[in-house]
């Protein structure tokens, strides 16, 4: 949810299969082992009559143990297939609750086979029966060596502790860099869910930020993430590619590790209850899709829903029954609640059939409402770790609530911002248009309106927009930079020089004098001047050399000194490989909002530079996603420059 609704979906289409994600490497490939294991619950009062709640299938690398977490039980498996075609198959089990059992076994079997465990303790004399199946060998080898980060191997991961964590991440992985905002983040909601439990959980959890579903981990498709409640560790992808960082699975690890099991229903539903589970669940309500109370009860039917729909509906109605009648029913439901008994235990402990529950629960939902303050809690929340995606949800509902100029001005400056950095320039500009009549003082409207003015080709609209900051405040020496810049792209030389020299002069940002030096540096070039040239862009290493310390995973800051060695390369200094560097690492911490306005310039001088060291595929991929992105006509005709002539200097 919060972040999830958007980015689940996204880790669906990446796919989590082994078969999907794990690209080829250089070493031996490996191969992949199908397994089924099945959770059957026991009757009450029967003898021997077990009922499947839980079936869950997934791959393993042959011979590499792999965690999983099901049912009650912490699974550790591993595998090997002989050449007969037979499995030959490792398992520890560890389950949770006041009565905890360890199972560990070795155990041979043709493909289909099934082991089963018997009377696996689960609580109040409810025992489950495990099954373990080998089903067959996965036709196609992989090689893992690109997503082979064992967490039992120290040196795969860094460590920094919190208060209630201890973060992995792997060393120079978007995670090693974002940590302490992930760290942040977790905190901040793992407390509100301690607090509201009035339980101090002692211990702390080990929270694995990893770039990508390692194969030593049987993941969550729906939520991407893996918990294991027995060691107290918990995984969650950090990457370019997705991010389902939450609170979530470490509260329901210390869930599952306190009050033993209950129906996923019950724990995820208590574990995500600070995740603005009603307003999820309205939404999936207003769109015909909110899952029934009868498609949640048992396991199997639980995870079958599609997407995060069952964790917006558990928590939607876990929130309902904890806010009317109070927390101590809820863990009396969650400590005596089974999967094929919940309708009965609801009945015993509210007073009230399931049905009725229900009833009442979308009673609420029909009539609830947020706050704009509320709102803008979960909108910055969602911000907080980069997930814009999903804040645009809340950002949209925040600008259908704009009661007061305050609300307005909040929610419209984010709008025009984000749009801005997305490349929507039509919807940034009116929106920046509604922001100077609103603020018709602050020259950061007029700035950004001129800027998109640039980014459209309007480039005397935009040179009035800057000459009016300027007017508005002469202190704005940026706008000196943007004048000249406007005047390059219309090839007015003398008026390029004039400006861009004068910000050199008088502006203090240096990211803005670094630009204005490479501009000139370029045309210096162009006429054949190196020596002026390279002067210019030492100037640019200069001036980004002095901040650079406070930026080492900053796109704006790593492009800018990129650019710099890049001229410095065309001036012929042996600098090729620290401009890649710098404008590669710019590329990698490209995340969003900074995505388009920036990609546009990187992938330009990645592909400037790989057409000089010759790598004109490389320089090819560059320039065509460049070409993906909203860009002025101006830029647009030297990508495709470039895309049919390589780049051989200015």
């Amino acid at each position: 949810m919060n972040g999830r609704i958007m980015m689940k979906k996204l880790i669906t289409m990446c796919g989590l299969s082994l078969m999907v994600l794990i690209s080829a490497g250089q070493l031996a490939a490996r191969r992949l082992i199908n397994f089924e294991v099945s959770v059957r619950e026991k009757v009450s009062g029967s003898d021997d009559n077990f009922v499947l709640i839980d079936k869950r299938e997934f791959q393993v690398v042959e011979g590499m143990k792999t965690t999983g977490f099901m049912g009650n039980f912490t699974l550790d498996l591993t595998a090997t297939c002989d050449d007969s075609g037979q499995f030959v198959c490792n398992f520890s089990m560890y389950t949770i609750g006041s009565k905890p059992q360890s199972y560990f076994k070795q155990f041979t079997s043709g493909p289909g086979g099934v082991y089963f465990i018997d009377n696996v303790r689960v609580k109040d004399g409810l025992v489950f029966r495990v099954g373990i199946s080998p089903l067959s060998l996965e036709g196609t080898e992989v090689d893992i060596e690109n997503c082979n980060y064992d967490p039992m191997y120290g040196k795969d991961w860094a460590m920094d502790p919190s208060a209630n964590f201890d973060l992995y991440f792997v060393p120079r992985s978007l995670a090693d860099s974002h940590w302490g905002i992930a760290k942040d983040y977790l905190e901040e909601n793992y407390r509100r869910n301690k607090s509201m439990m009035r339980l101090g959980f002692p211990g702390k959890i080990s929270y694995f930020l990893s770039p990508c579903p390692i194969p030593q981990m049987i993941w969550d498709e729906r939520m991407g993430y893996s918990i294991d409640p027995m060691r107290a560790n918990c995984f969650a992808l950090y990457g370019h590619n997705a991010n389902t960082v939450d609170a979530i699975p470490a509260v329901l690890v210390q869930i599952y590790r306190y009050f033993g099991y209950a129906p996923p229903m019950l724990a995820e539903g208590l574990a995500a209850y600070f995740d603005a589970p009603h307003y999820y669940a309205r939404m999936l309500k207003n769109k015909d899709r909110l899952p029934g109370l009868n498609s949640l009860y048992k396991s199997s039917d639980y995870f079958m829903i599609p997407g995060t729909d069952g964790l917006a509906a558990a928590s939607s109605f876990a929130k309902y029954l904890i806010d009317v009648y109070g927390l101590e029913k809820y863990r009396k439901l969650y400590d005596r609640a089974t999967d094929l008994n919940v309708p009965d235990q609801l009945e015993n402990i509210y007073g009230h059939t399931a049905a009725d529950l229900e009833v009442q629960w979308l009673n609420v939902l029909d009539t609830i409402s947020y706050s704009v303050t509320e709102l803008r809690a979960i909108y910055e929340n969602e911000l907080l770790i980069f997930r814009r995606q999903n804040g645009d949800i809340f950002l949209k509902d925040l600008m259908n609530h704009m009661n007061s100029y305050y609300d307005s001005v909040y929610a419209i400056s984010d709008y025009a911002w984000f749009t801005y950095m997305d490349g929507d320039y039509s919807a940034s500009a009116k929106a920046y248009e509604q922001m100077m009549k609103l603020e018709p003082g602050k020259t950061y409207n007029l700035m950004l309106y001129g800027n998109i003015m640039m980014m459209q080709g309007n480039y005397d609209s935009a040179m009035t927009m800057y000459h009016r900051t300027l007017a508005t405040d002469s202190t704005v020496k940026e706008a000196l930079y943007k004048i000249g810049e406007s005047w390059y792209w219309l090839n007015q030389s003398d008026s390029v020089r004039y400006y861009l020299q004068l910000d050199i002069n008088e502006d203090q940002s240096q990211l803005s004098r670094s630009s204005s030096a490479v501009i000139l540096g370029e045309m210096a070039l162009r006429q054949g001047d190196t020596t002026s040239a390279r002067e210019y862009y030492q100037k640019a290493q200069n001036f980004m050399g002095q901040i650079m310390q406070g930026g080492r995973d900053n796109s704006a800051f790593l492009i800018r000194m990129g650019e710099a060695y890049l001229g410095l390369y065309l001036c012929g200094d042996t600098v090729a490989e620290k401009a890649a560097m710098f404008l590669e690492s710019a590329d990698f911490y490209n995340i969003d909002p900074l995505s388009v306005l920036y990609d546009v310039r990187v992938t330009y001088s990645l592909g400037l530079l790989n057409d000089m060291l010759g790598n004109r595929e490389k320089a090819l991929e560059y320039y065509k996603r460049a070409l993906e992105n909203p860009m002025s006509d101006d830029w647009r005709r030297r990508f495709e420059k470039y895309i049919i002539t390589p780049f051989k200097g200015y």
